[in-house]
This record gives structure tokens, C-alpha cells and sequence, in this order.
């Protein structure tokens, strides 16, 4: 896709003729197949087939991992459905996606884009922002690890601001402060805490990807 070469790996059940298949869409983290295989066996002991293949950045795939957009990425799934279709083990009109973490976001672009997508199977669906779903992650985990009502608060709180360093590129050495200050607390590992301002604010125009018009396009 777009001149980036990315390598994957079509398991297909026993038996001979042309099976449905599913593409197991990776999340943008320089995730592998190998990696993948684990939400395979659910597919394959249905008579489905699957896809994995290496996202973009890992394994053999070309590309740099969390280097694009949403609808990059989804173009990069259209590109496989596009190859499957070529394959003789494969029936072409029953190509599908499965998601799961980011991926949920790509699977749904996808679908909406390409009308040879015949259905989606997502881990989680996420009708929300990421910057939003981040948030709304840190507040769950805390709470989950019963976690004090104001250790909460300030987890979410200092979510919120890395966001909103993103959003404007302000606030960077307070933030710092504040998170070196927490320590060892529980909820730090939570925040993904980033590298630098300059990383946060790069991040920013993935993390306002809105799902919706897609969801809307799904029939």
C-alpha cells in the first residue's frame, strides 16, 4: 500500500475448497503475526480462515510504526483484502476484519472505505476519540485496582493535561513535575507517560480521530 511492502502469513481450515477469511488487523505499535496467532484458534475451529500480517514498523512489514493516520492504516487492510481475493483458497465474497485495541478504529475505516469488506468482528467497539477512550481507560483501571477516590481524580486529571499538552503544546515541565513527583504510585504506569512535548503534540491529530462517520457508513 502507498509503496509500503507489508508481509503476512494466510492459515486456512482443513479441507479443500474456498473458505470465508478473517483479517486479523494489528494495532499500531509494531505489532507481529506471531503475536497475532492468539486470536486465531476462535476463526480457524469455525471454518474461517485468517490473515495476520506484520503492522507497519514490525516484524518484516516496511514503514514506521505509529508514523500515520487512521485511514492510512485502513487503506493498508483494503490493500490485504485486495490480495485475498486473488487466492484460490479464498471466497472472495466473504472477506471479514477482526479488531481489537487501537485496531478497532481501522477495522471500522476500513469497512466504511471499501465495499469488499463483508463483515467486522472487533475485540471492543470504541465510539469514541482516542484522546477520549485513553481517558476514559485510566479512570476504569483505577477504579478496578480500588485505587482512593482522590488517586483517581489524579490520574485522570494528569490525563487530561497530557492531552491537552498535546492539543496546544503547553504545560510540558509542570506535568513532568507533577508525574515525577507521583513516583512509584500505582495509576503512573497508566498515563503511558511520554517521551517529550514534541512526541505528545506529533500524536495529536491521531488521537482526534472520530470513528463515528464511519459507524454511520457501516450498513
Amino acid at each position: 500500500n502507498a509503496g509500503i511492502d507489508l508481509a503476512g502469513t494466510l492459515i486456512t481450515p482443513e479441507g479443500q475448497g474456498k473458505h470465508p477469511v478473517a483479517i486479523v488487523v494489528p494495532g499500531d505499535y509494531g505489532s507481529t503475526r506471531d503475536f497475532l496467532r492468539l486470536f486465531g484458534q476462535n476463526f480457524l475451529v469455525a471454518g474461517i480462515g485468517l490473515l495476520l500480517y506484520d503492522a507497519r514498523g514490525g516484524g518484516e512489514s516496511g514503514g514506521v510504526a505509529q508514523s500515520t493516520s487512521f485511514p492510512d492504516l485502513a487503506d493498508d487492510v483494503i490493500s490485504a483484502v485486495r490480495v485475498l481475493k486473488t487466492k484460490s483458497q479464498v471466497d472472495p465474497g466473504h472477506i471479514g476484519l477482526f479488531g481489537f485495541s487501537n485496531s478497532t478504529w481501522t477495522t471500522v475505516q476500513a469497512a466504511a472505505k471499501s465495499d469488499d469488506v463483508d463483515f467486522v468482528v472487533n475485540h471492543s467497539w470504541v465510539a469514541t476519540q482516542p484522546w477520549q477512550q485513553q481517558v476514559g481507560r485510566v479512570e476504569l483501571f483505577a477504579k478496578g485496582e480500588g485505587l482512593p477516590k482522590k488517586e483517581v481524580e489524579r490520574a485522570v486529571r494528569l490525563m487530561r493535561a497530557k492531552f491537552e499538552i498535546a492539543r496546544t503544546g503547553k504545560g510540558w515541565d509542570a506535568y513532568q513535575a507533577e508525574v515525577t513527583a507521583a513516583g512509584n504510585a500505582r495509576w503512573v504506569p497508566y498515563l503511558n507517560p511520554p517521551r517529550s512535548a514534541e512526541a505528545l503534540q506529533g500524536s495529536w491529530p491521531r488521537m482526534t480521530f472520530d470513528p463515528i462517520p464511519a459507524y454511520r457508513a457501516l450498513d
